[in-house]
């Protein structure tokens, strides 16, 4: 039996021609072919090229925007009534809810603004409470101490054993001091970053004059950023409890020197709720996040001066999308809900 691809023609089987009318098929088919291969073959080496190529360093993993979460007052001791395994309850310790939204978000940087573990910053307590719900974080930690990270079992204290063995034990991406001072300074891409310690009284001052001031004043003066970031732990302007507290004045210096040069963003705990204020004498456009799972606190009027907005009822983080010249905000819940958000351009 002949092959099917013969044709009997005047009564011989014969091959059949390939004519004009049947090139067409073919020539029409051949470049969507060609295409189709080359796209295959092109995504094949850019994966092989991708799995072997280094991961990227924080300045060049994202060479547009770099991804930051902030966020203060977080862990109840285990002795907290209100503890329940780190699950907490409406308004107290959700520390547990707060650390896997962190992680979630899989930013580039991690900023924690101080209170990290309450009451009195014993390592056992920070083992017990803070560690286990904040140890899957694998992006770089930067931190800053609050005033319940002093102590290492005395409140008032001026110890930060408790805090650093934590970190130096459970967090080896975390920076918590250089060159053995708790304030130090970094940059994410094209951003210029001060940590900055407001516990004054265990750090000789914060006034003008005082080491900090000083060290800050020399950094300013030799950084040539487009935009900068300050953050340390006590608000100098806030709507919460503490706004007619001597805390308040305690970073005031600080925060005018970063006023003068053209700093873009202040970021505060220690009241535990979110703010977003810019006050009327500043340029500085200033965030309170403070609501990171210790408890939720009511501000009250008189509100601060150049109060935009004001969440005191929901735990979560301050969320901020860095790009060069400019950024982006969100405050979110621990479900990832954005209950404010907005953009700015730098000074």
């Amino acid at each position: 039996m002949r092959s099917k691809a013969y044709k009997k023609v005047d009564g011989l089987y014969r091959k059949p021609r390939i004519t004009a009318n049947t090139k067409v098929p073919f020539l029409i088919w051949l470049p969507v072919v060609l295409i189709i291969v080359t796209v295959l073959i092109t995504l094949s080496l850019r994966t092989v090229i991708l799995q072997n190529e280094p991961g990227p360093t924080l300045s060049i993993a994202r060479k547009h925007s770099w991804k930051v979460v902030a966020v203060g007052d977080l862990a109840c001791d285990t002795a907290n009534a209100n503890y329940n395994e780190g699950n907490g309850i409406v308004d107290g310790c959700k520390q547990k809810s707060v650390g896997q939204a962190l992680e979630r978000e899989k930013a580039d940087a991690v900023l924690l603004l101080g209170d990290l573990q309450y009451l009195t910053g014993k390592f056992e307590d920070f083992e017990r409470s803070f560690v286990p719900y904040f140890r899957d974080i694998k992006v770089p930690i930067y931190t800053v101490a609050g005033n319940h990270d002093y102590g290492n079992g005395t409140t008032p204290g001026g110890d930060l054993s408790g805090y650093k063995k934590a970190f130096d034990l459970y967090f080896p991406q975390a920076t918590y001091q250089k060159e053995g001072k708790s304030y130090y300074d970094f940059n994410l891409g094209p951003w210029q970053l001060y940590a900055l310690d407001s516990n004054c009284e265990y750090v000789g001052g914060c006034a003008e004059g005082s080491e900090q001031y000083q060290w800050l004043t020399s950094k300013v003066n030799e950084a040539s950023p487009v935009c900068t970031i300050g953050f340390w732990h006590h608000p100098v302007y806030t709507s919460g409890v503490h706004k007619d507290a001597v805390d308040t004045s305690r970073a005031r210096a600080i925060l005018n020197l970063l006023d003068d040069t053209g700093v873009d963003i202040v970021l505060n705990g220690h009241d535990h709720h979110y703010e977003r204020i810019t006050p009327g004498d500043s340029g500085i456009r200033q965030f309170i996040s403070g609501a990171g799972g210790y408890s939720l606190r009511k501000v009250s009027e008189p509100y601060a001066v150049g109060q935009e907005k004001v969440i005191d009822d929901q735990f979560g983080y301050l969320y901020l999308e860095l790009f060069p010249g400019r950024y982006e905000w969100a405050y979110k819940d621990v479900y990832g809900n954005v209950l404010d958000s907005g953009m700015d351009s730098c000074r």
